[in-house]
C-alpha cells in the first residue's frame, strides 16, 4: 500500500545568511496522493525525533493545521495542502514572523515566531506522509516576495 512512515527532511544549512534578516522560497506540492499529507514549515533542530519533528519546541509550519512551536493552532482560514499547491514562504527576523502566499487559496498566513535567534536558526523542515509523493524548493524569484506585502 501507499503506508509510510512519517519522513521529514530538514535543511542542511540556517535559511538565514549571516546577518540577513529575510529569506524568501518557493515550495510547489507536485504528487500528493489521496490519503497522503505534507507538512512545510522551519525548524530550529537540527536532528528532530523523525517520526514526530512536527511536534518539536521549534518547529513552525502548515500541514492541517498551522503549527507555532510544534503545537497546532486553530486553522482559520487555512485547509491544508492538495496536489498543484505553489506557495511562497518568507522568514523575516526583523518582524519574528514566518509567512506563506498561498497561491491557490490566494491568502497570506502568517505564524509569529518568538524572537529574532529563532529565526537565525530556522532551516527549511519537510514531511511526507505518502509514498511518491513529491514536493519541489527553489528559491523564490525576484516578484514572488511582492506577494506577501
Amino acid at each position: 500500500g501507499n503506508s509510510l512512515r512519517l519522513q521529514a527532511v530538514v535543511g542542511v544549512a540556517a535559511l538565514l545568511a549571516d546577518g540577513a534578516s529575510h529569506a524568501t522560497w518557493k515550495v510547489s506540492i507536485k504528487s500528493l496522493l489521496i490519503g497522503g499529507w505534507v507538512y512545510v514549515g522551519i525548524i530550529g533542530n537540527v536532528a528532530p525525533d523523525a517520526a514526530e519533528s512536527f511536534r518539536d519546541a521549534t518547529s513552525y509550519g502548515w500541514a492541517f493545521n498551522p503549527v507555532k512551536q510544534g503545537q497546532a493552532l486553530a486553522a482559520g482560514y487555512w485547509r491544508g495542502w492538495e496536489e498543484g499547491d505553489d506557495a511562497i514562504f518568507q522568514i523575516d527576523a526583523t518582524a519574528t514572523v514566518l509567512r506563506m502566499f498561498h497561491q491557490r487559496l490566494g491568502a497570506t498566513f502568517t505564524v509569529d515566531l518568538p524572537d529574532a535567534a529563532t529565526a537565525q536558526k530556522a532551516r527549511l523542515h519537510l514531511i511526507v506522509h505518502a509514498r511518491g509523493t513529491q514536493i519541489d524548493v527553489c528559491a523564490a524569484a525576484d516578484g514572488d516576495a511582492r506577494m506577501l506585502e
